[in-house]
């Protein structure tokens, strides 16, 4: 559930930092996303929308 106050989101705090996130993106790369989603419990479309993002932002 996200909350918009004055047109500010405050939503729910992520598990990963963005350190963290991309360590996992660089993991799928080495050992295949089907390993990585067991690994952590994360769901694949979760790892395919950082992906995105982190493509996006050139990170």
């Amino acid at each position: 559930m996200t909350l918009m106050l004055r047109g500010y989101f405050y939503g729910k705090k992520s598990k990963y930092s963005v350190e963290g996130k991309l360590s996992i993106l660089n993991e799928t790369s080495h050992i295949g996303i089907f390993e990585v989603t067991i690994k952590y419990g994360i769901d694949y479309k979760t790892i395919g929308r950082w992906r995105l993002l982190y493509q996006y932002q050139d990170l």
